[in-house]
């Protein structure tokens, strides 16, 4: 895996279905693929075209934490959104702000999404057991634009919140 690039965001809302699982919870069976063929199959989280900010990007978002327990945290799979009614009344959608933050975005290889996701996370939880920068955990997301349009042949960018403070 290569050095991830640092970059500087500011304050972003994420907003679409979402599961309270465990960070770690990866593969075929966990909450995360189950969340991802929900997205899929319903249009009940798509944000009202005002309140889209880039229809085309979904990004799976990690955020709220708990790192005493077990790891968990909320996964909402969505769009970014410019506000907080940024969906019908009544739908059961999530919108999570992100504070502005200092990312490291670690870019998979070409492949089937959930595989090359899955293997970069992997490597990016031993990145950090070396690494000068340390994860702040106020949120970190999965980007899939249009270099993830082919699920067989999927290329997603990877963004973790840091800090080089100890």
């Amino acid at each position: 895996m290569n050095e991830p690039t640092i970059i500087e965001l500011g304050e972003m809302k994420i907003g679409g279905l979402h599961v309270r699982a465990a960070e770690t919870e990866r593969g075929t069976d966990s909450a995360v693929a189950r969340l991802w063929e929900q997205f899929r199959s319903s249009d009940r989280c798509i944000a009202k075209e005002a309140e889209a900010r880039n229809p085309s990007v979904t990004y799976a978002l990690y955020a709220e934490y708990n790192r005493s327990d077990n790891g968990a945290c909320t996964i909402v799979i969505g769009q970014e959104v410019s506000g907080d009614d940024a969906f019908e009344e009544g739908a059961d959608c999530k919108i999570v702000t992100l504070p502005a933050s200092r990312y490291a975005v670690f870019t998979t290889r070409p492949g089937p999404a959930l595989e090359v996701t899955a293997e970069t996370w992997a490597a990016i939880d031993r990145y950090f057991e070396t690494s000068a920068y340390r994860r702040r955990y106020s949120g970190d997301f999965e980007l899939y634009d249009a270099k993830a349009s082919d699920p067989g042949e999927a290329i997603v960018d990877i963004y973790i919140s840091v800090t080089d403070e100890p």
